[in-house]
């Protein structure tokens, strides 16, 4: 290809990539289904979901402070 026709903005060889053809079809395809992933994703992450692990853990966690709790300020019924 003549430096001439590249710089005349008429073809740069492209056009395989154009949203008509099936390569560019194909392309456009994908990068919707991407998007549409991506934005599944933050959306399943922003909505705070725990697995059982974390539920247990948390679990957990709240249980050992208020047996903590308890030892720092037992409770005085015995009089």
């Amino acid at each position: 290809m003549p430096y001439y026709e590249i710089m005349s903005g008429n073809s740069l060889g492209y056009e395989f990539l154009a949203p008509t053809e099936p390569l560019g079809i194909l392309i456009l395809s994908i990068g919707i289904l991407f998007t549409g992933m991506i934005f599944f994703i933050f959306f399943n992450a922003s909505q705070g979901s725990d697995s059982l692990a974390d539920k247990k853990a948390k679990e957990l966690v709240i249980s050992e402070q208020v047996k903590k709790i308890a030892r720092l300020y037992p409770n005085k019924k015995n009089n």
